[in-house]
Formats: structure tokens, C-alpha cells, sequence
């Protein structure tokens, strides 16, 4: 498993500008293996307006996340939002509207992306998102053509193996056509050993 270094991933990554940080309910049940109980009589925090910490927001059609009220504990996040699909349980939205977060229901089996992402920017005037996750919702979100920056936070460390993780799944491609070209934007070292690389992805003249 590779030996991250967390912190200063997260202080690049709290530094760009961003109004909300999304994530896939996988990569929440994989992270957090324990949770809490909620307390009785549950109050949700009161919002700011001038708030300028981004939200958190969860796709999350299947209803499996039930740790909200651990994520509103966080401080790096004005409120905590999820995206559903028409098909998520009635149950599950009953189980968001009791704790007062707000969701989202777009597409039909499971969330469709882009649907939820104008949404977000015309009900709350988000537009700048960035994508904490596991490679299915980032190859999700490339495939779609969704994405404008990727950053790689490179460390000087071999891992090897048949099984590692990869922070870009997708189906595999009939040809070439669906390749993902990108430009190098800039190359910074914020530690020894640490190379940051920020590029942007290059649009088809179909998503254009």
C-alpha cells in the first residue's frame, strides 16, 4: 500500500479554489470501516451565508452511506449534500430529509453526472468542484468529458503487483478515439521527492 503523504495532498488540494469536494459512497465505506452513533435528538448546524468552505457532496444511489452526521463534525466543510437517483429507496430520502441534508435526484438507475452537476451549479451556484475519489467516479467523470484539470501528486515510491488500485477505471476502449489527451499546465516540487503535476484535458471537438 502506498505510503501517502496525506498532508501535504490535502494542503494542495484545500488550497484550490473550490465550492464543493465530491465523492463516491465506495471510496466513504472503504475510508471509514466504523461508525459512530448518531446521538438522540439530532440538531443540524445552523448555515452562514459568507461561508466560504466548500460543501461535501456524495454520490450515493444504492443509500449506503449512514454516516452524515460524522462528516458534519468535519471542519473543512460548510454542510454535506448527496446526489441520488430516481430509483434510490424512499426510505433513504426519508433518512435524508429527518437529518435536514439536501439531495439531489438525478438520472434514473444511478446518478447521472452531469445532470447532477448543473444541477449543483443552478440550485447553489456551484461551479467549481473538486474530485476527491476512487478511479470509477474519476473514470466516470472522464469518460463524460466532465473534467477540465487533472492533478497527480507523485511520490518516489515503486508498489508494483496485479492488484493495484488505479485512480482511472473505466471500460476498456473500442479504439482510440476515446483516448483522453492532456496538456502539461505546470510541474511543482512542494517536497523532496514530491513532484506535482497539473495538467489540463485537452476537449474533442465533440465535447466543445
Amino acid at each position: 500500500m502506498l505510503n501517502a503523504d496525506l498532508e501535504e495532498f490535502y494542503g494542495i488540494a484545500m488550497g484550490m479554489k473550490q465550492e464543493a469536494v465530491l465523492t463516491g459512497s465506495r471510496t466513504i465505506l472503504a475510508a471509514i470501516k466504523e461508525v459512530e452513533p448518531e446521538k438522540d435528538g439530532f440538531v443540524p448546524p445552523s448555515e452562514e451565508k459568507d461561508d466560504a468552505r466548500p460543501w461535501f457532496v456524495v454520490v450515493d444511489s444504492k443509500g449506503a452511506v449512514r454516516s452524515w452526521h460524522m462528516f458534519r463534525t468535519w471542519p473543512y466543510f460548510r454542510g454535506v449534500m448527496a446526489l441520488v437517483s430516481r430509483t434510490t429507496s424512499t426510505e433513504y430520502l426519508e433518512y435524508l430529509k429527518a437529518r435536514s441534508i439536501p439531495y439531489v435526484i438525478a438520472g434514473n438507475d444511478q446518478v447521472d453526472l452531469e445532470e447532477a452537476l448543473c444541477a449543483l451549479r443552478h440550485e447553489y451556484k456551484i461551479r467549481n468542484v473538486r474530485v476527491d475519489s476512487g478511479g470509477r467516479l474519476n473514470g466516470a467523470l472522464l469518460r463524460k468529458g466532465l473534467v477540465d484539470e487533472v492533478h497527480v501528486l507523485i511520490h518516489p515510491q515503486l508498489i508494483g503487483g496485479t492488484s493495484a488500485s488505479s485512480m482511472f477505471m473505466a471500460d476498456d476502449l473500442d479504439s482510440k478515439n476515446g483516448i483522453i489527451a492532456l496538456d502539461l499546465a505546470h510541474v511543482r516540487r512542494p517536497k523532496p521527492g514530491l513532484v506535482w503535476l497539473r495538467y489540463k484535458v485537452r476537449k474533442s471537438t465533440s465535447q466543445s
